[in-house]
């Protein structure tokens, strides 16, 4: 079974491992000591039987709120951790009166922009070359 709750700063260690396995340029540690020192910031993990299996990070702020960083274990993708940790997002937002709650994803990254429509999100624009390695990125929204 699996509970979300906020992420600790033991948790940090976990987050950094799926981070590592899930992007190509992840963030660092400091990067997560921020954000959990963050008001704005809600930092929270899916955890389960083996421990943290995935991280999402969204800023909250008057009247919108960002998906900032989204990652599940490689091994334990494709179990729905990714759309429950979403939705606690998009619940959170909700309770704090946002009206959108917006994200940016790899153009690459198919499964997931499929996983971000199917949960109501949609395509709004295109940032050409936005990441290190030169890959645009994708903007979605949802509105609420």
């Amino acid at each position: 079974m699996i509970s979300i709750q906020d992420m600790t700063w033991d948790d940090v260690p976990a987050v950094l491992s799926i981070e590592r396995a899930s992007t190509a340029s992840p963030w660092t540690e400091a990067s997560f000591q921020v954000e959990l020192r963050n008001a704005a910031a809600k930092c929270r993990v899916a955890r389960g039987s083996e421990g943290v299996e995935g991280f999402l990070v969204a800023w909250h702020l008057p009247g919108e709120s960002q998906v900032a960083e989204l990652g599940v274990r490689p091994d334990r993708r494709r179990r729905g951790l990714g759309r429950s940790l979403l939705r606690d997002a998009v619940g959170e937002a909700r309770s704090r009166g946002a009206s959108v709650v917006t994200l940016e994803v790899r153009a690459e990254n198919e499964a997931g922009i499929k996983l971000y429509e199917s949960e109501g999100f949609a395509v709004v624009g295109r940032r050409p070359k936005y990441y290190e390695d030169r890959e645009d990125a994708i903007l979605m929204e949802k509105k609420l």
